[in-house]
């Protein structure tokens, strides 16, 4: 299963989570509770950044599965090929005719 990629505020959550646990056990570092909240922000925060790969049950379709089936994958240099062809033969269109009609004095 390939994890979702996360959003800034997902991230920004745990790590708020993690230091306000910190300054919690910091501020009485003989709270064992504090302490426990601490490990427990942080072990959620590394679960987040680092999910395990063998997790099942995902169920979505495959990329190959939405393909095309009569057009084969191309290189993607050979795509880029196509799209800068195209941009150049447009930015041709649109060049005026004659460049010095524009300076005159």
């Amino acid at each position: 299963m390939t994890p979702a990629p996360y959003t800034p505020r997902e991230l920004e959550w745990h790590d708020h989570a993690v230091a306000a646990a910190a300054a919690a056990w910091l501020h009485e570092p003989r709270d064992t509770e504090a302490y426990r909240r601490l490990v427990e922000a942080v072990l959620r925060r590394r679960a987040f950044l680092q999910p395990t790969l063998d997790e099942v049950g995902d169920d979505g379709p495959e990329v190959l599965d939405e393909m095309n089936p009569d057009h084969a994958p191309q290189r993607l240099g050979n795509a880029l090929d196509d799209v800068m062809a195209t941009l150049r033969r447009s930015a041709v269109r649109q060049q005026p005719q004659n460049p010095d009609s524009s300076t005159t004095t």
